[in-house]
């Protein structure tokens, strides 16, 4: 079993009470579709849908969307590890604040629940660094250090499922999954402040 924690809106929370499961689904994604009215392009919900392509491909699955959850990732040993609990998990997001600030803010703000799931590992997560995945969102800017050919070493990974050692560790690692299922529900707490 695997611990995986995920922000998610209290919405979610009260249809995996009521019918036992969540699958999300890009489409009716709130967050896409607000950045396809502000950007007027659907740049951002063809990445969404190359990450669930890649998902797909490798787990042999059709989902229609993806949980997006948080891992972290240990700098000497370049592993990925789930959270021991929510001290833990407040402890990496406030070590890579500078990286989720708008997020967590949105986070913070919102009508959102930390949700601790706990569930076999039966599935490639399509683990990325934040960072990166920031890096791969539209629109691309190539700045140092990054360049070409470590764009496309990330996407070649992500296509195979290979996690990447990023190039600048942000310390929060990406995951992502099918869906939330009741049973894997271990608790659900109010989203933690994190201060710098």
């Amino acid at each position: 079993m695997v611990d995986f924690w995920t922000v998610q809106k209290s919405f979610v929370v009260d249809e995996v009470n009521k019918n036992g499961i969540y699958k999300p689904d890009f489409s009716k994604s709130s967050f896409v579709l607000e950045n396809k009215a502000v950007f007027e392009n659907d740049e951002l919900e063809s990445f969404y849908n190359y990450i669930l392509s890649c998902f797909n491909s490798l787990n042999n699955t059709d989902c229609d969307g993806l949980i997006f959850s948080f891992a972290g990732y240990d700098f000497d040993d370049s592993s990925v590890f789930a959270f021991s609990g929510v001290e833990d998990f407040s402890d990496c997001m406030r070590r890579g604040y500078a990286s989720i600030k708008s997020l967590w803010k949105k986070f913070e703000n919102g009508d959102y629940k930390l949700l601790h799931l706990r569930r076999e590992m039966d599935f490639n997560p399509v683990t990325i660094d934040i960072d990166d995945f920031q890096l791969l969102m539209p629109p691309i800017w190539v700045i140092p250090p990054y360049d070409e050919g470590y764009i496309n070493y990330l996407n070649s990974n992500l296509k195979k499922g290979v996690v990447t050692r990023p190039l600048v560790p942000s310390g929060i690692m990406q995951q992502h999954l099918p869906d939330i299922r009741k049973q894997d529900i271990v608790e659900i707490l109010s989203v933690p402040q994190i201060t710098v």
